[in-house]
């Protein structure tokens, strides 16, 4: 199996053996370099596609940029960007990728777009990269069985009701788990509060993070000061001694960057170890 998490700043990739991967999410027009640094990474070339710039690459070379502007990720970057990440993390087997919770129900046409057999060229390597079957994890989910599924099985203290938000580049997603099933009803997706809208509001973070706060509280009955939250995706770093004082019981997971990736590939892993596959 191999696990892409395609954000809108950072592609994350995890094949379950190797340390996961991570690069910026961005695709850049290709061109001729006029001038070319030794061992230049990251020229991409797939078969019926095209050739990009993608990742450091992109940002510092491209005059076009090849980006996604919509809320939605079918888009022909999420593409390119999941399928050179696939080629650098290697594997073999169904992919496994997210969606933003309240887009879930686009999880067909996304298999649409990615599904398929391509050559990758990157970084001068040409790879195979077969995409057949593709499991799809709504975002945050990971965070939390990155945290709950231990060595030894599932984390007792997890147990109960657990809130869990991902707080991203574009998006706030929040979830509701309760002894490890979803409470879609307590689960969503804040459009517009992620990290580029903080960037862009010149406010002070908590000023921010309570903004957020009261849309979840809108959104999400019976939220409580006392619930336990999990938290992760990039902003859990960026806003992390202001999350403290806005939710008190808050705790930063492990590795927030990547929590999502590794943790889709371990549930994954554990639904297929529960229907016997």
């Amino acid at each position: 199996m191999r696990s892409v998490d395609c954000g809108r700043r950072i592609v994350k990739g995890f094949n379950g053996s190797d340390e996961p991967i991570i690069f910026p999410a961005k695709v850049g027009e290709y061109r001729k370099l006029k001038l070319e640094n030794k061992n230049q990474k990251w020229k991409v070339e797939i078969s019926n596609i095209g050739r990009y710039f993608v990742g450091d690459l992109a940002e510092k070379e491209s005059y076009c940029d090849i980006s996604n502007t919509e809320e939605s990720k079918i888009h022909l970057e999420t593409k390119i960007l999941t399928l050179s990440a696939l080629a650098l993390i290697g594997g073999h087997g169904p992919v496994i990728t997210s969606l933003p919770i309240d887009q879930f129900d686009q999880a067909d046409d996304l298999a649409k777009l990615l599904k398929g057999i391509y050559t990758v060229k990157l970084n001068e390597e040409v790879k195979p990269v077969l995409i057949a079957d593709i499991t799809f994890v709504p975002e945050s989910v990971g965070i939390f069985y990155n945290e709950a599924i231990q060595e030894n099985g599932l984390d007792v203290a997890l147990e109960g009701k657990i809130r869990v938000i991902d707080i991203g580049s574009k998006t706030i997603n929040y979830l509701t788990m309760e002894d490890y099933q979803y409470i879609a009803k307590e689960s969503g997706t804040l459009q517009d509060l992620g990290c580029i809208q903080f960037d862009n509001a010149n406010v002070e973070k908590e000023i921010y993070l309570k903004k957020a706060k009261s849309e979840l509280i809108k959104r999400v009955p019976g939220w409580k000061e006392s619930d336990i939250i999990l938290c992760g995706g990039g902003g859990a770093l960026k806003f992390r001694n202001e999350l403290q004082k806005v939710f008190p019981l808050i705790r930063i997971v492990k590795n927030s960057v990547t929590a999502n990736v590794i943790g889709n590939y371990k549930v994954v892993k554990l639904w297929q170890s529960e229907s016997g596959k």
